[in-house]
């Protein structure tokens, strides 16, 4: 699951940092360029991320197509050759996380 978090902080006259909230749909308006380069870098690295593709997506398209049928057939949800495809699709998503983390950092699973 991904999902990005606006957090707000404020900064003290001691540059001490207080949590003020944080939001679960932040904006991305831009107020300043700093705002703008911050922002766009967030969406960016969170799209390379997401690993977005053409053949991700058409995979999905099938696999949810297949999914309908089954559950219409009454067929149980995936096979064991199903599911560990499935797990080692997984292992190549950790790969090819910590390989495009851009400026995110990792920090769960540790």
């Amino acid at each position: 699951c991904f999902q990005i978090l606006g957090i707000d902080v404020f900064l003290d006259k001691k540059a001490k940092p207080w949590l003020i909230e944080i939001n679960q749909s932040p904006s991305f308006m831009t107020d300043s360029p700093l705002d703008h380069k911050v922002k766009k870098g967030v969406l960016v690295d969170s799209i390379r991320l997401l690993n977005l593709n053409y053949r991700r997506k058409n995979r999905y398209i099938n696999n949810t197509r297949i999914e309908k049928q089954r559950r219409l057939q009454g067929l149980p949800r995936a096979s064991n050759y199903e599911k560990e495809e499935i797990e080692e699709e997984g292992k190549d998503q950790g790969q090819f996380e910590l390989k495009n983390l851009g400026d995110f950092e990792r920090i769960y699973p540790i």
